[in-house]
């Protein structure tokens, strides 16, 4: 089974994507407008050869609209079942009624940055071995090396991503290493 999902180049010809949330119903976009002329081709992302037990539940914490509304769309069309949070606070909040397999957090974000979030759900025996992706625009070195070393983070992406560099990150943390290899070759 595949979910079509439209990506838009972030850079011409970079591999890079971004969605415009300006484009809420494909059907009203004429193809004169300014969105249309970014558009390509639909692509459909093909869910996992190997049928899943349960479809894995990913919370997204980031309080960049677009960006969060982007992975969200990258995650649902690829199977998943995907729930947001504008904030630290709000993620803390939702993970207090909610289970989530795992969570994609920037680390740039008013009232409690990514950093103190993880703290808070190392602090807690129900959300202590929740994996950690960091999404984020620090692409320093020493931020990678904070996040792993510091704050026991299980996977680094920054932005500007590619599709595949998100689902290969979380399909990676998810289902263990022998099954890495599997994914990137399709």
């Amino acid at each position: 089974m595949a979910f079509p999902c439209i990506l838009m180049p972030f850079y011409p010809n970079s591999g890079l994507f971004y969605c415009s949330c300006k484009i809420q119903d494909l059907s009203k976009l004429s193809n004169t407008s300014e969105e249309a002329k970014h558009v390509r081709n639909f692509k459909t992302i093909n869910v996992t050869s190997r049928e899943m037990s349960k479809t894995p539940k990913v919370l997204v914490v980031d309080d960049d609209f677009d960006c969060r509304t982007m992975v969200k769309t990258i995650l649902e069309s690829s199977g998943y079942e995907a729930i947001d949070a504008e904030s630290g606070p709000k993620a803390l909040d939702i993970l207090e009624s909610q289970t989530v397999d795992l969570i994609v957090l920037d680390i740039m974000m008013p009232e409690m940055t990514g950093y103190e979030v993880v703290v808070r759900l190392k602090e807690k025996t129900e959300t202590q071995n929740i994996p950690v992706v960091m999404l984020t625009a620090k692409g320093d070195p020493e931020d990678l090396i904070t996040g792993y070393k510091d704050y026991g983070v299980d996977y680094y992406i920054t932005k500007p991503f590619t599709t595949r560099q998100l689902l290969a990150g979380i399909k990676l943390i998810l289902s263990g290493e022998d099954e890495e290899e599997d994914f990137l070759s399709q």
